[in-house]
């Protein structure tokens, strides 16, 4: 049996290679890592509004999946 290292534990690069080989685990985990803090961040500066900063938020992360 081999050694699978938690993902929690990867470093972004690493997640990506993953996610770019089809890892939906690896997705998750990149999306649990960033996504409060920069809905966080696109609210702020989008001038409070936070529909357009979710918007803004889901197309950097569908980019993520489709490049």
């Amino acid at each position: 049996m081999f050694f699978k290292p938690k993902l929690t534990r990867l470093p972004d690069e690493e997640l990506m290679r993953k996610i770019h080989q089809g890892s939906e685990a690896a997705f998750t985990e990149l999306y649990t890592r960033y996504s409060a803090s920069l809905l966080r961040y696109f609210t702020r500066m989008l001038w409070n509004n936070r529909t357009m900063a979710e918007d803004f938020l889901h197309d950097l992360f569908l980019k993520i999946i489709h490049n």
